[in-house]
């Protein structure tokens, strides 16, 4: 057994060294799988998700399964922290799997399975053997290269809090700069013959500086999103208003879709930051689009377990939830770019663009005891579903 367990972390544990990148995912699982003296073994990631990537190996050369079909066999197991030292047993007619909970630090967990003949009796210290595994995996360097670094939420929202410090006050300075700039560009246009050369350029330092206009607002919405302002607010009417704003900003030929529930309970959030947060999200399904494409918008009122929080962007709770959510059949968004989307302050996929609105989109949700989940494909397009509280966040939340 010591053998066997010094080869598995010969394997995976020296997680530093430089030949670590030299392990695929066949040899790290070869060596669980022979480890247990199963005939199989696997990593699905994250748990309870039909999209999930799965590695596999199969000593028999067997055809590999679908993470989709094992998605649909696996239980509804209880995923919360205080679970992650259970394995159970998957019995079938052909294979019979022992299945451990693979808890990833600052991610959903995922699953680490092993699989023999039907007739094989898993033993305790099988069931320590696998649980140990996954232990390892979850906290090896190979798998946070896989999936992207993983980020500590608590140090995102400190370094949002401490950037909007500054960057509330740089805002206050360019406003002074751009109301200078613009006001004096105004009162001179009309004193140049229309047509005239010195009129086209200041003209168009007037557009220049109207975009600035634009990004100081983008600068005083981050600095503010750290507000709570748990006021209970009907969601429809501020979904309404979006709808219309999106129908005169988008081209004739984008479809919107907004689907809205009749008497959805009001959500904790002042009428101003939710109307931010799905303006930003909207836009940004818009600008995803072709000039074809769509953008849905669906609500639904739902119970979220301890498990379904856990796995959620931002900071929510158990309970009662509206989601809402949008979607579009755009470009998608990279894997290695979707790695770094919480992992990294201010991350754009656009040109021009500072990565400002998911910022101040996931810093609002946070705040409010809210949160977001983003699952994207290249050429397929991007789902955002957006979790909002029927109540308020506990006392001193705020960040």
């Amino acid at each position: 057994m010591f053998s066997i367990l010094a080869q598995l972390l010969r394997c995976i544990g020296d997680s530093d060294s430089s030949q670590f990148s030299d392990h695929s995912p066949h040899e790290l699982l070869q060596t669980i799988s022979q480890s247990l003296q199963a005939t199989a073994a696997g990593i699905i990631w994250p748990a309870h998700a039909k999209d999930a990537i799965h590695w596999r190996y199969d000593a028999e050369n067997l055809p590999p399964a679908d993470a989709n079909d094992w998605w649909q066999q696996l239980p509804n197991v209880d995923l919360s922290p205080s679970s992650f030292s259970n394995t159970f047993l998957q019995p079938g007619a052909e294979r019979t799997r022992l299945v451990a909970s693979l808890p990833i630090p600052q991610r959903a967990a995922g699953w680490l399975w092993v699989e023999s003949d039907p007739q094989r009796q898993w033993s305790a210290l099988d069931q320590e053997m696998l649980l140990f595994s996954a232990k390892i995996l979850a906290a090896s360097t190979w798998l946070a290269r896989q999936l992207g670094s993983p980020a500590d939420q608590r140090q995102l929202i400190r370094c949002l809090r401490e950037s909007a410090v500054i960057i509330g006050r740089m805002a206050h300075d360019f406003d002074n700069i751009l109301t200078g700039v613009n006001g004096f560009t105004e009162l001179t246009l009309p004193l140049l013959p229309p047509l005239s050369l010195q009129h086209q350029y200041l003209t168009e330092v007037s557009k220049v500086g109207q975009r600035g206009i634009q990004f100081t607002q983008q600068l005083h919405h981050l600095s503010r999103s750290g507000q709570v302002r748990p006021q209970l607010t009907a969601l429809a009417p501020v979904l309404a208003k979006a709808e219309v704003r999106q129908r005169e900003l988008a081209s004739r030929s984008l479809h919107l879709d907004f689907q809205i529930a009749n008497e959805l309970p009001p959500v904790a959030m002042e009428t101003q930051p939710l109307t931010l947060v799905f303006d930003y999200l909207i836009d940004n399904a818009r600008e995803a689009c072709r000039p074809s494409g769509s953008v849905t918008v669906r609500t639904a009122v739902r119970e979220l377990s301890e498990r379904e929080a856990f796995s959620k962007w931002g900071n929510v709770r158990s309970g009662e939830h509206v989601v809402v959510a949008i979607q579009d059949n755009g470009s998608g968004i990279k894997p290695e770019v979707q790695r770094r989307l919480f992992a990294e302050l201010f991350v754009t996929t656009k040109p021009r663009h500072r990565g400002l609105g998911l910022a101040i989109v996931y810093r609002t949700l946070y705040v409010h005891g809210g949160g977001m989940t983003i699952a994207s494909q290249v050429d397929v397009g991007t789902k955002v579903e957006v979790y909002l509280p029927l109540c308020p966040p506990p006392e001193g939340n705020s960040e």
